[in-house]
């Protein structure tokens, strides 16, 4: 059992190394945070105005699903476009590979928005001088975000958003490695992400209630009023998520590797 435990975390370890070698993976959270900046006209409003700005209203902020995905998120695609797959199956196994690919891609969606998205405050408060201050009083809220704002909890907003921030980007870097499984153009997998996210933001409403639309849970739209249990359903809702990505990876990982056999 340690034997097999270590084994898992050495397939890990690799993983996670090869995917923090990747220059894309800096050059992507820059290119994040490059996005935040250009995606809304800025005016003399504070920080929290002008993140809350982009969040709701940024022009180009879906881009930002582009850049959680190409640092890792076609990893596999390349792997196999090598011809190395069927060498690391038979290394590593399919289940310690899976695992690990999971990890290390969900790792680096979220390094990427995370990382991102503290540049882009840097830059803000200081190279723009913004304030960080607000300059308009929030009103109440049922949903978890402008409700900590009303408040006046900043600190735990700005947690909120690099919590929500890196679940967002890992759960969307796995739909990318997904999609070069079953995708043989790098093109188009790099864009499925955000092209599924966009067909589920069109289905939301009526068909899909608010508190389990992924773009809004991303975005603190949370019918929690308390932080703690706000913090609680955020986890487990991207857990699922990726409970369910993984499982997808899974049977896909052990038929490419039928196929290799």
């Amino acid at each position: 059992m340690k034997t097999e435990n270590k084994r898992r975390n050495a397939t890990i370890a690799v993983e996670c190394k090869k995917m923090l070698s990747q220059k894309s993976l800096y050059v992507c959270a820059i290119l994040f945070a490059v996005i935040y900046l250009i995606s809304i006209p800025y005016a003399d409003f504070g920080v929290i105005n002008m993140l809350e700005g982009v969040i709701w209203g940024g022009t180009f902020r879906h881009l930002g699903t582009i850049c959680m995905v190409l640092p890792y998120g076609l990893s596999f695609y390349k792997e196999k476009s090598s011809g190395n797959l069927p060498l690391i199956l038979q290394r590593s196994g399919k289940k310690k590979y899976c695992i690990a690919k999971t990890i290390s891609c969900f790792l680096s969606g979220g390094f990427v928005a995370t990382i991102g998205l503290l540049m882009y405050l840097l830059f803000l408060y200081f190279v723009m001088g913004a304030p960080l201050q607000m300059n308009s009083d929030y009103e109440q809220s049922p949903y978890l975000a402008a409700n900590l704002l009303h408040t006046g909890k900043i600190t735990e907003y700005f947690l909120l958003r690099f919590l929500t921030h890196f679940l967002y980007g890992g759960t969307t870097a796995i739909l990318g490695v997904l999609g070069s499984m079953l995708l043989s153009n790098p093109f188009v997998a790099s864009i499925c992400p955000y092209l599924f996210l966009y067909v589920l933001q069109i289905l939301g409403g009526s068909r899909i209630p608010l508190e389990l639309q992924i773009e809004c849970v991303a975005n603190g739209d949370i019918r929690i009023l308390n932080f703690g249990f706000g913090i609680l359903y955020t986890f487990v809702f991207f857990g699922i998520y990726v409970l369910i990505e993984y499982l997808i990876m899974q049977k896909l990982i052990k038929r490419e590797g039928e196929k290799t056999e």
